[in-house]
């Protein structure tokens, strides 16, 4: 996989739509950046990203439409990130559906865009912010609950390896997805799904609270109401 690097830029998901056309060519790509001054996180959320303080990743992929489910890339992402701090001594939990999280809190989280392209392709812009060896000083500025590995586990950790990780974690799960689909990872994201068995609210028309039951074979939330309707849910919810 080619690699860019980057000092500082904006975004790593801005600057890969920037120059997707010239990307798609070399695809696979991975781009990666010290610092960005602009992150982008999910709905249109900004991702703080101080200098050296995290993994701020974005992978380029070219596919034939149809290839894979689009609809769970961000559950795919996130639980090879999740299983991989598992591995190094974390205890993982998932938010649904992008959002990594250790103690509770909010330590890493990707955002995944589709470009449809010509000849029945796509181009799939897959990003990934994780606070790494960032400190409660340089997370101040969020202005929510976030943590990091460091602060988790009290020592600094090497970009480099954890990268190289996640990436050959993520690319195994995406070839396995594109043959099985989600269904095998569905259990395994929902053992580390902190909403299973509790209430969280249902956005607007539905309003009022659901029972989270977990995640269908496709990647939606699976909610139930108080009269026993289920829901499958695709969009950002209240938690």
């Amino acid at each position: 996989m080619e690699r860019i690097k980057l000092e500082s830029i904006d975004s790593t998901q801005s600057y890969a739509r920037k120059e997707l056309e010239s990307l798609l060519l070399r695809a696979p790509v991975c781009i990666t950046a010290e610092e960005q001054t602009k992150g982008r996180g999910q709905v249109g959320k900004s991702w703080h990203s101080p200098r050296g303080g995290g993994l701020y990743v974005t992978l380029i992929l070219s596919e034939h439409e149809g290839a894979m489910p689009l609809s769970c890339l961000a559950q795919l992402f996130s639980l090879a990130v999740a299983e991989d701090l598992e591995e190094l001594g974390f205890a993982s939990q998932l938010k649904w559906p992008n959002d990594i999280l250790l103690a509770h809190t909010k330590v890493g989280g990707v955002l995944c865009e589709v470009v449809h392209q010509p000849g029945e392709r796509v181009a799939l812009i897959l990003g990934l912010g994780l606070n790494v060896n960032a400190t409660l000083h340089q997370l101040e500025p969020v202005g929510a609950p976030a943590t990091s590995m460091q602060i988790i586990s009290g020592q600094e950790w090497e970009h480099e390896p954890l990268l190289e990780k996640i990436v050959k974690t993520f690319l195994t799960f995406f070839s396995q997805m594109k043959q099985l689909g989600f269904a095998p990872f569905q259990k395994r994201y929902e053992r580390l799904l902190i909403t299973l068995g509790q209430q969280i609210t249902l956005p607007f028309p539905d309003k009022g609270s659901a029972l989270c039951e977990g995640i269908s074979d496709d990647g939606r939330l699976i909610l139930r109401t108080p009269d026993g309707r289920i829901h499958l849910h695709h969009q950002a919810l209240s938690y």
